[in-house]
């Protein structure tokens, strides 16, 4: 699901690995090259403004967008319309013919996780919830395991292929081995059996919704 918290627990975000772990401290980065068999660069991606800006002086040429609409969300979208038509090749992977996939040379249709697609979603609270298929995609649309799954022609030990995943129940298994669960401390916090939970110094409540 694309949360925020998720993204960056699942490695989406441009400086971190999986669960928040940081790509250029160098004890989260060995761990990850052990597990994959693969060398990682120890310096943080481009984040979306300096990805725009390498389209500008061609550094990027190609580009695989995952979800978003620049093409209609940026700012300036004419100049990112301009940047986008002008790339050597762009893959969009989208549940809609965004303006952006309009845009694409290839378009990978995907599904609508929430209601066509297996996975889980984190809230703004770190909680993570299942969430099960309720119906079939429609025509040719994949999910994103299915997805990432063919770019590596659907055998994970081939040579390129970072995780040892053939579907939904490996996926979870390789975050446990190399993902990280932290504990929230409760700062004092107790229940006193009234619907309420208080702080011991008195700075804060919480209530029940």
């Amino acid at each position: 699901m694309p949360t925020q918290p998720n993204a960056a627990s699942m490695a989406s975000a441009d400086d971190f690995m999986m669960s928040f772990q940081d790509v250029t401290t160098e004890t989260h980065r060995l761990k990850f090259e052990r597990a994959w068999g693969r060398d990682i660069i120890p310096k943080d991606g481009w984040h979306l403004t300096e990805m725009i800006q390498a389209m500008e002086t061609k550094e990027l040429s190609a580009l695989y967008v995952i979800g978003e609409n620049p093409a209609q969300s940026d700012a300036d979208v004419t100049h990112v319309t301009h940047l986008l038509e002008n790339l050597d090749h762009l893959v969009v992977q989208e549940i809609f013919l965004t303006k952006t996939a309009q845009l694409a040379d290839v378009v990978l249709p995907a599904t609508a996780t929430w209601a066509e697609g297996e996975g889980t979603v984190t809230n703004s609270e770190r909680r993570v919830q299942r969430c099960r298929k309720a119906v079939e995609p429609p025509g040719e649309a994949r999910d994103e395991i299915w997805i990432g799954l063919a770019e590596n022609g659907g055998d994970p030990t081939q040579d390129g292929c970072a995780f040892h995943v053939t579907g939904l129940a490996s996926l979870f298994a390789e975050f446990k081995a190399n993902g990280l669960q932290k504990d929230v401390p409760d700062f004092g916090v107790e229940d006193h059996g009234d619907g309420h939970r208080r702080r011991e110094d008195g700075q804060g409540q919480r209530h029940r919704a």
